[in-house]
């Protein structure tokens, strides 16, 4: 069984926060201003508040948004992929938009491969699409790209770095847009070769929701091959808009200015990073840059989208498997600490708080007490103390259903730091355990455990 929690902080996640320069922060928070007004303008310059959770908002994350007059059982027909971040990690394409045999392996690292995640990430890529293609009674599902590549050769170095990365043979359909003269804006595949057309992008208002709309509406004029019988399209046929998925790491391109709006879509996490030997890049992409779990997440998506309502709500759910019928009843809780009890974590820098158990920021220039719980742990979008309600909480399941309660984290900090921010914000008591993936420093336990009310590293 599992609950998930929807991040939405992924815009700002791995961003250095300086107070000095965010007069947002300061304007709406009256004490922290006050603060900073005593301190020395010397100090006050080198406040660097880092947020050291950076983890979980490098995930896909899936929506069915909420529109009037939409099917929610109606299955998904469609996918639609942008390519520039979204299947690549970053986009680089030669000059003539065409390449030499000895160039196919350069171009299919810098473009697809992540060296954040073990295994090939284009081997997973294809296998993805793959299991895209057919739906879960073996039927196909057409697979299609929307792009707002530049490139001067137009959708013919698409199809040519698809190519090289053994991807073109999954999709049916490519379209670029905005709409230029002198260069093919689509093209479309049909048994097994690529031809090019103009698909109707300049007889649309120029964004992705205005355009799958249209495709909804009139997909023979997006996929010519329909009026041969192609069996990929066929399906598309009888098309609603919300059989249509968008895969795309730009968040405006969800909803339009004219009022359309995609119904369901995947937003791929983006961020700034130094990627093999470009140095550092912003605003890279990628699905499964970060985490295998993207892929996962994108195909239950494409199968049960109506189970992913647009919502800040957490999910519950348990999974089919074994002995499921039995209704075992739960044995244990496990939390995660990152963005799920905190709601986004800033660590003290201190070292003593990563290896001293019961560490308070007494001498601490940098973090009070108070700051430190109020950072991680409260809400400025709920009435009422967060932390009060999350003791209520955890004081249910350990005392009115008698749960034993742990945390997994990857969190950094290790399990002693993590440990420290819940003892100060009174949550420490109601776990048994806390475990962490790694250890910032050699020496330090990678887990605490309570017992008889004392906590102990292990």
């Amino acid at each position: 069984g599992c609950c998930s929690i929807q991040p939405i902080l992924s815009s700002v996640s791995t961003r250095s926060r300086t107070l000095k320069n965010d007069k947002n922060c300061v304007k709406q928070d009256v004490q922290l201003r006050d603060k900073l007004a005593r301190r020395d303008q010397h100090e006050r310059s080198k406040l660097v508040l880092q947020r050291t959770s950076q983890r979980s908002s490098f995930r896909v994350r899936c929506v069915e948004a909420e529109c009037p007059n939409k099917d929610s059982n109606y299955p998904v027909k469609l996918v639609v992929f942008d390519l520039d971040e979204t299947l690549t990690m970053v986009t680089f394409m030669t000059p003539s938009g065409t390449y030499k045999v000895h160039e196919y392996e350069w171009a299919k690292k810098a473009n697809f491969e992540t060296p954040w995640v073990e295994g090939q990430r284009l081997a997973k890529l294809q296998k993805l699409l793959a299991d895209l293609a057919h739906d879960q009674q073996g039927q196909p599902r057409a697979l299609a790209i929307l792009t707002k590549n530049q490139h001067r050769t137009g959708v013919a170095a698409v199809v040519n770095l698809l190519k090289v990365a053994d991807l073109s043979s999954y999709f049916s359909a490519i379209w670029c847009m905005p709409w230029r003269r002198n260069v093919p804006n689509g093209a479309y595949q049909q048994a097994g070769k690529w031809r090019f057309f103009e698909p109707p992008v300049n007889k649309v208002h120029s964004h992705k929701a205005d355009v799958l709309e249209h495709v909804a509406r009139n997909p023979g004029m997006w996929f010519p091959q329909l009026a041969a019988g192609d069996a990929r399209v066929k399906a598309l046929r009888q098309l609603k808009p919300e059989g249509v998925v968008l895969v795309d790491d730009q968040r405006a391109n969800f909803t339009s200015d004219s009022g359309k709006q995609v119904i369901r879509y995947c937003k791929v996490a983006r961020y700034d990073a130094h990627f093999f030997g470009f140095g550092l890049l912003k605003d890279m992409g990628g699905i499964g840059a970060h985490s295998d779990a993207d892929y996962d997440t994108l195909k239950r998506f494409v199968t049960d989208p109506w189970l992913c309502k647009e919502t800040f709500k957490v999910r519950c759910l348990q999974k089919m498997f074994e002995g499921d019928t039995l209704k075992r009843p739960v044995r244990l809780v496990v939390f995660d600490f990152d963005e799920t009890l905190t709601l986004a974590t800033f660590m003290p820098q201190d070292p003593a708080c990563r290896s001293q158990i019961g560490w308070r920021p007494v001498h601490s220039d940098e973090w009070t007490e108070e700051d430190l719980v109020t950072y991680n742990f409260e809400s400025p979008w709920v009435s009422g103390s967060r932390v009060a309600k999350l003791q209520n909480l955890l004081a249910e399941l350990t005392t009115g259903q008698q749960l034993p309660l742990a945390i997994l984290t990857r969190n950094e900090g290790g399990a002693v730091a993590v440990l420290n921010l819940l003892k100060m914000a009174q949550l420490a008591d109601f776990f048994s355990a806390v475990w962490t993936f790694s250890t910032p420093d050699k020496g330090l336990p990678a887990g605490v455990y309570q017992d008889g009310g004392q906590w102990r590293g292990f």
